[in-house]
């Protein structure tokens, strides 16, 4: 998918597939399968504290799961609507151990 894509995402999938995305993973039909994933990804990484970096964290909904786990993280997203709603579903869940950052990946400073 090319950048502009990725950055108008949500604009360019229509109202109700982005409306699944912002509420992911519980409003998707793979709904178990996401959280399957989540849960193999849990089980190898060592145990909080730790920091995690998230990179293409869409709506935010990985981020959220591993901070709820006591991670600290950074989620990183091209697209400023997916950032959007990230915080916004941050602040739903009211959790404070997640920064949220629009950059491109492929251009960020590591230091």
């Amino acid at each position: 998918m090319a950048k502009i894509d990725e950055i108008n995402y949500l604009k360019n999938i229509g109202e109700n597939f982005a409306n699944q995305a912002i509420n992911k993973p519980f409003s998707s039909k793979n709904c178990g399968e996401l959280l399957n994933e989540i849960g193999s990804i849990m089980y190898l990484l060592p145990p909080p504290p730790l920091k995690l970096l998230d990179l293409g964290c869409g709506t935010g909904w990985t981020s959220i799961l591993f901070a709820k786990r006591g991670y600290e993280v950074t989620g990183v997203d091209i697209s400023p609507d997916m950032i959007k709603h990230a915080k916004l579903n941050q602040t739903k869940e009211r959790i404070k151990n997640i920064k949220f950052s629009v950059e491109d990946y492929e251009e960020m400073n590591f230091n």
